[in-house]
């Protein structure tokens, strides 16, 4: 799951989950994605590309990033966020292979982003340097 910014738009892949199970769906969501205040869920329009009936506007929860929070971090340098990626560690591996396996899935998911794949060269470049 990525969290959204304000601004712009986004192109992703929505998620249809049956009524009787998006309580316990979004509870597991949201601790898992929320856990640090970075997050808040909102009711956003998306507009459906595909399905049985592209062009169609449906309403979705997604999360977007807390602006006024202290983990925000859209406000950073390249550089910044380069450091930040190479120091981070956590229990399931360091940032630079979060930031790497988000890039590939997203691209496998036709979905590139330029300013993730930019960050991921610039740590790389950074990581193979020291």
């Amino acid at each position: 799951m990525l969290g959204l910014d304000f601004g712009g738009s986004c192109r992703g892949v929505a998620y249809r989950i049956a009524a009787a199970q998006a309580g316990e769906v979004l509870t597991a969501v949201d601790a898992r994605e929320v856990i640090y205040n970075v997050y808040k869920r909102r009711v956003v329009p998306l507009t459906l590309v595909d399905g049985p009936t592209p062009g169609r506007c449906v309403h979705s929860y997604t999360y977007v990033v807390d602006r006024s929070g202290p983990q925000y971090t859209g406000r950073l340098t390249e550089s910044e966020m380069v450091a930040l990626v190479l120091q981070g560690k956590g229990t399931t591996g360091s940032s630079l292979e979060y930031l790497a396996q988000t890039v590939a899935h997203l691209d496998e998911l036709g979905v590139p982003d330029r300013r993730l794949h930019d960050l991921l060269k610039a740590v790389r470049l950074c990581d193979q340097a020291s």
